[in-house]
């Protein structure tokens, strides 16, 4: 074999740092590639739990949005069965409720029939029908009645 030919040692040590610093490079670039690599993957299971809790929330929107509709709808039909119902209508106490009943009370002493208060005062028939027991003419069969139990 023939012998090698010899090298200034200066050059083999240039060479060295050379590859040296290069190794360097590359454990720091591959160093760097994994750190991001770890980063971006992190990163789509955060955006992928983000998505999720997106279609959660749009599920419970909708549920929300149906339950809001159907409410509204029955409330439309509980304000027109209100408006169409006489009775439910609230008037304040001592307001145009306190003078009807006053007026009633009035005609049924007059000698005002149930019929009477009904269609004149806008009382309810059971209304009429009390106002006249209560504060109508005396019946006759019943004072006759009363005296006799009285007499008992």
């Amino acid at each position: 074999m023939p012998p090698l030919p010899e090298l200034p040692l200066e050059l083999p040590l240039e060479l060295l740092n050379a590859a040296a610093a290069s190794a360097c490079a590359a454990l720091v670039a591959t160093g760097l590639l994994a750190l991001w690599r770890s980063r971006a993957r992190s990163a789509l299971e955060a955006v992928g739990g983000l998505s999720r809790q997106m279609v959660l929330l749009r599920e419970e929107n909708a549920a929300q949005c149906a339950t809001l509709v159907a409410l509204a709808v029955r409330f439309d039909e509980l304000q027109r069965q209100l408006a169409n119902d006489a009775r439910h209508a609230t008037t304040p106490a001592g307001g145009a409720s306190a003078s009807a009943y006053e007026l009633a009370i009035r005609l049924a002493r007059g000698g005002a029939g149930v019929e009477e208060l009904v269609s004149g005062c806008m009382v309810s028939r059971h209304e009429a029908e009390l106002t006249v027991r209560l504060h109508g003419p005396p019946n006759r069969q019943g004072t006759a009645r009363l005296s006799a139990v009285r007499q008992a």
